[in-house]
Parts: C-alpha cells; structure tokens; sequence
C-alpha cells in the first residue's frame, strides 16, 4: 500500500481521505493528495481512457436494442415495438444516454416501482415533493440543485446540479415509505457528467458521489467514483472514513454521455453488487462483508437516499451532472 498527502493508493482504488464530515468547511484534507499518487494509479488509467465511452455505447446500443425487438415493456421497446421495433434498436445504438429514445415514454407514471422520480412534473429550479435539499458543509444555494429542463435522459425533465464547491449539494428522501425493501433492494439511476468535467486542483484525484444511503451505522455510498488527473474514472463502494474502498479499474471517463448506474444492497446478507451500463463490475460486490478492500461495509438498516453531487477535493471548475429517472424496486429494474 502506499500513502501520499491525504491520498492512499492500493491494488483497485485510490481512497482520497476527504475528511467529509469535519467540521473544517473546507471539504477535507484530500484536495492535495499528491501527484506521485497520480503517477500510480494514473499510469493504468491512461492505458484505457476510452473505457468510459465503449462501455456506454455498447451497454447502450444492447439495452436499446433488445427494448425495441421486445414489442414494449420499457420506454425504448414501446418506441420499437409501435414502430416495427426499429425506432427502439436504433436509439439503443447510440452513445449509453440515447438508450432506447423517448418515443412512447410514459416515466414513473406508468411504473409500478416503489420508489420512482424522473422529475417529469417538477416546477424548474424546485425539488420534487418529498424530497429536500442536503448540504454537508460549505455554502451550497438552493439554485444549485433543480429540476431542469436543459437536458434529460427521456422525457423532458431531469435533475440539474451544478457547483464548484465542495460538500454537496444534494437532494434527500427518507425510504421509511418503502418498509422492508428499504433493507433489500434494487436501485438505479441515470446520469450524465457535462463535458468537460473538471479534474481535482494540484494532481489530487477527485471523488464524487453521485448516490448514497444513509443507515444506523453510517453512509454507505452506492453510486461512488474517483476521477485521476489524467481524466480517466473508477467506480468504487466507499464510506466516509474510507475504511472500505471496493473498486474497479480506471476503465472509464465522464465522457458526456448518459450512463446507467445500478446497484443492489441486502441489509442481512451485508450484500451489495453494482452495475454500468448493464454490466456488473464484479470487483465492487460485497458478499457478508468480503470484498475486495472492504473487511466491513457497514451494511445496516437504510434510512434515506441522497442523490445529486458531492465531491470532497476542490475541482478545476464547476461540476455540472443531470441525473434522471431514480428508482428503486424488489426486482432489477435495468436500464431502460
């Protein structure tokens, strides 16, 4: 294992100690993890830094194909299936966010999912009801986080979160509605990173949630990546202190697309397993609290979602991301 300023590089993941819940109001000390730790972890990210964009288009180019050959069932397969199934094929085939199109789109409105939220009848510039804003620290505006008709995944609305400082923010929901699958769940989300995505000042690598579950013994962070400074990004399961840094390789980039994020957390099996685009990344599944860099994942009874943006290093730039189309259900929900 090797340690730089703030920073600690092992065989799958660099965990940026970020010191996220101090009370320093500078977002932690993680923002100068050093550039020798870039040298490490960077070298293997820049080998594959187009990652991000085949796994989008493939994972796309399936989910939308498959939709439209199914003659419906999810919004790219009802545009294929009232088409002769060309429309749905032929969203699919683009670039991860085009999956499926928006053709014969009927959003949570027409789901059955226990928890579902595509911002479709969201005022702009408002949450969604039963949601509310959450700031870690740092001053975070409400006009940081929206509902925005400025670009969606399907549909017209989306969520819109846009900052330069660390610590959020956030939008927030309690699960104690959805009784017990908030314990034992499938959830996703999808999200698009606006290009081009800022890297962390001074070589640091930068750590952004994208979606996190607060619990009886901490915040178990779901859809988690790290970005090196040579742009390239992995996925990671992780907790505050990051005690637990379950991680794949740099395979990936905040390419300007739209990327589907899965993932499924079982409470009493201390179980968790993540998905983009459809594919798992078998190197973040926790099973009874082993995993790959986790000895314990403080998997533990599920209170609330967070969703929007959180990163704990200071960035280059302002971060803009959409996300759109939240779920969360008993069943895979997929991407679609």
């Amino acid at each position: 294992m090797l340690r730089f300023a703030g920073c600690v590089a092992t065989a799958l993941v660099l965990l940026c100690c970020e010191g996220d819940v101090g009370s320093s109001g500078t977002g932690g000390g993680g923002g100068s993890g050093g550039s020798s730790g870039g040298g490490v972890a960077g070298t293997g990210g820049g080998q594959v830094s187009t990652g991000g964009g085949s796994a989008g288009g493939s994972a796309g180019g399936s989910a939308g194909g498959s939709a439209g050959g199914s003659a419906g069932g999810s919004a790219g397969g009802s545009a294929g299936g009232s088409a002769g199934g060309s429309a749905g094929g032929s969203a699919g085939g683009g670039a991860g966010g085009s999956a499926g199109g928006s053709g014969g789109y009927t959003g949570c409105a027409g789901s059955s999912y226990k928890l579902c939220e595509d911002f479709e009848s969201t005022t702009a510039g408002s949450l969604p009801s039963g949601w509310n804003l959450q700031v870690d620290w740092n001053t975070h505006p409400a006009s940081e986080i929206g509902a925005s008709t400025e670009d969606h995944h399907l549909g017209t609305g989306t969520l819109k979160v846009s900052t330069s400082n660390t610590g959020g923010p956030r939008m927030k929901r309690s699960l104690a509605s959805l009784g017990a699958t908030a314990n034992s769940h499938w959830g996703r989300i999808w999200y698009k990173v606006k290009p081009q995505a800022p890297i962390a000042t001074g070589g640091a690598y930068y750590h952004v949630t994208f979606v996190s579950l607060n619990s009886m013994l901490d915040e178990n962070r779901v859809v988690d990546t790290v970005e090196s400074p040579q742009r390239t990004i992995q996925y990671i399961y992780n907790l505050p202190d990051d005690s637990c840094g379950a991680g794949s390789s740099y395979n990936y980039s905040f390419d300007g697309n739209w990327h589907c994020a899965e993932w499924h957390l079982d409470v009493a099996t201390k179980h968790y397993e993540f998905y983009i685009d459809g594919t798992q990344l078998n190197a973040l599944t926790i099973n009874n609290n082993t995993g790959s860099g986790c000895p314990n994942s403080r998997i533990s009874n599920v209170s609330a979602i967070n969703v929007g943006e959180i990163f704990y290093q200071n960035p280059t730039a302002a971060m803009t991301t959409y996300i759109d189309d939240v779920a969360i259900d008993d069943a895979r929900i997929g991407c679609r």
